[in-house]
């Protein structure tokens, strides 16, 4: 998932008047994924105390069965990515593709004979063509009297386009420039990628 906007909501914490629970927290985001059988890209809220924080300890951004002294974190690895430049017609990939492609499953048999992981490739999103470019006609809020930040949003937005192969037709979005990787980041040391 990538987010695409910051929400505060304000001070307080809001609790269930039915169970006295708590049921909502500060920050929210708002997250994009691309959902693969689908093959759209599909939003949903998640609070701050939802999400796990990666760190270097427990993230490797590696196979099973590679040597992983010299190899990145997952921190590192995408710290590498930087933000496509809007070129049209170029072709790039959502950010989180290497990640998705290294997702593994356990006694999948469908591979090689004996194999006891197979990577998903049925996670990964497929490449996107740039076909436009807009500034984003949501803007930042504040609040009224603290001046602190309300929502934060994303200044530019690409047009991207690509196959739908659940609808059976050409699908366009226009999501956050920073979600969006140049393809050569995508397909450097593609020889270690492919078992």
């Amino acid at each position: 998932m990538c987010v695409k906007e910051v929400h505060v909501e304000g001070k307080k914490l809001v609790y269930s008047s039915e169970t006295g629970k708590q049921i909502t927290d500060h920050i929210k985001y708002l997250c994009v994924y691309f959902n693969q059988h689908r093959t759209i890209f599909e939003e949903k809220f998640l609070y701050h105390s939802m999400l796990l924080e990666l760190t270097p300890k427990n993230f490797i951004f590696h196979k099973t069965d590679e040597n992983t002294d010299n190899l990145p974190t997952l921190i590192e690895e995408t710290l590498k990515y930087t933000e496509s430049k809007y070129v049209y017609g170029e072709r790039v990939f959502f950010k989180t593709y290497k990640l998705e492609k290294r997702k593994k499953f356990k006694n999948a048999d469908y591979s090689k004979a004996g194999s006891k992981h197979n990577i998903a490739m049925c996670h990964t999103s497929p490449a996107f063509i740039m076909s436009g470019i807009k500034r984003n006609e949501e803007q930042n809020l504040y609040f009224e009297k603290s001046g602190e930040l309300k929502r934060l949003v994303p200044e530019t937005l690409i047009k991207v386009l690509w196959y739908n192969s659940y609808q059976e037709k050409m699908s366009e979005a226009y999501l956050p420039k920073e979600f969006f990787v140049e393809e050569s980041v995508i397909l450097s040391n593609k020889s270690k990628d492919i078992e």
